[in-house]
């Protein structure tokens, strides 16, 4: 059996999203709130624009000694993001979060976000999915 990202990686996930006006501040706080380290920025269609890591605050906000009550999170996130469909499998988003040198992406299906998976997400998943065929644990589930 195949892995997918949704169901298998991420499951009832609740987005936290931000628009391009909000302030960095603000990503930074609900970063803090939630215990993520990034936010999805959509449009006003909830569509997805960018993506704003704790990196991008550390970089472009603190290291160039901006004010996070006054520049916004359109000035720092990352621009059209790489993302993956639901149905992508954890492989294929760790090959790619290698490649291009990220970690986290946007699961999108067509112009609808339906989720974000972190690398710290896709390794728990493989390991445990791992796991779970070394042991055979899925035969002995369904015997009992």
């Amino acid at each position: 059996m195949t892995l997918k990202v949704i169901p298998d990686i991420v499951q009832n996930q609740a987005l936290r999203c931000l628009s391009t006006e909000d302030k960095a501040f603000e990503a930074a706080r609900r970063m803090d709130e939630h215990d993520i380290s990034s936010i999805l920025v959509v449009d006003q269609d909830n569509r997805l624009v960018g993506i704003v890591t704790e990196r991008d605050i550390t970089r472009r906000v603190v290291a160039a000694a901006q004010d996070p009550l006054a520049i916004t999170v359109g000035a720092i996130m990352t621009t059209d993001p790489d993302v993956i469909a639901p149905t992508d499998s954890p492989k294929f988003a760790l090959d790619l979060m290698r490649a291009r040198k990220c970690r986290h992406l946007p699961i999108v299906d067509g112009d609808q976000l339906k989720g974000i998976v972190s690398i710290r997400d896709l390794r728990r998943g493989i390991a445990q999915s791992s796991l779970f065929h070394k042991l055979n644990l899925g035969r002995w589930v369904g015997s009992h």
